[in-house]
């Protein structure tokens, strides 16, 4: 079963990221909520007048009512976003021709479109992406349990994928960011002179957290607070500086 693979890689990922570095990770920290009753699902159905997918059912019955996931991870039934998940969805070629008929100016080839949030139909939000994008998931119609997302302006995407299918590419992406911030540390183990100027300019920011976290290093973790020391000034954002973490290692 492709639920039982996806939830081993859960297990590794969390395994190496163990600060909870990944984006939303920190929200989630690898962790399915309790699962759902058949009934809370069939009581949420008849109040809203619609009929959760085969493949959501299952997660929130077998797995747990959201959790862990890709962006912010998968959301608790209650914090679904509905949009008229009854009505059949047409479609984002559908909107964009609406859009185009609606806005006679709009270039035709341009593929960026807006729908008005009152005329999309067919879908629930299930995960949410930050900055108000949703990922969601058809509820009826011809492309029941495909994935749309829906962007906080309602430019829609179709994807031809299911929830499995965005959760396999999510691990595999994080996985292999890990496994790479993991060569770095053996890279340098390995090396004979000091990574310090090397580092600051080819390992981006992401790849500092993440190997942070492989090393599990104090300050990282937003549950292990770290008092910085001023003349530790490493890559700038917006973000405190974080001690080099070959200087940890060492």
């Amino acid at each position: 079963m492709v639920w039982n693979t996806i939830a081993e890689k859960i297990l590794q990922l969390n395994d190496l990221d163990r600060q909870c570095q990944a984006f939303g990770a920190a929200k989630h920290r690898y962790a399915f909520r309790p699962v759902l009753s058949t009934d809370h699902l069939k009581e949420f159905e008849r109040d809203h007048a619609f009929q959760i997918p085969d493949e959501l059912r299952k997660v929130y019955l077998e797995l747990g009512n959201g959790g862990v996931g890709p962006h912010y991870g998968l959301l608790p039934l209650d914090q679904w976003q509905l949009f008229q998940p009854a009505i059949p969805y047409h479609g984002a070629d559908h909107h964009r021709q609406r859009y185009l008929e609606e806005h006679p100016d709009a270039d035709p080839a341009n593929p960026y479109f807006e729908a008005d949030f009152d005329e999309i139909t067919g879908l629930v939000g299930v995960i949410h992406e930050g900055c108000g994008h949703m990922t969601c998931m058809v509820t009826a119609g011809e492309k029941v349990g495909k994935i749309v997302y829906c962007s906080c302006d309602g430019h829609l995407s179709d994807a031809d994928a299911n929830l499995a299918d965005i959760y396999l590419d999510w691990l595999h992406t994080e996985i292999g960011l890990f496994k790479e911030a993991a060569r770095t540390v053996e890279n340098y183990r390995t090396a004979s002179d000091s990574p310090g100027g090397y580092e600051s300019t080819v390992v981006k920011r992401d790849r500092e957290r993440r190997i942070r976290s492989l090393l599990n290093m104090p300050g990282t973790d937003a549950s292990a607070p770290y008092e910085y020391p001023e003349e530790t000034d490493f890559l700038g954002w917006n973000d405190p500086p974080l001690p080099r973490w070959w200087e940890f290692w060492k």
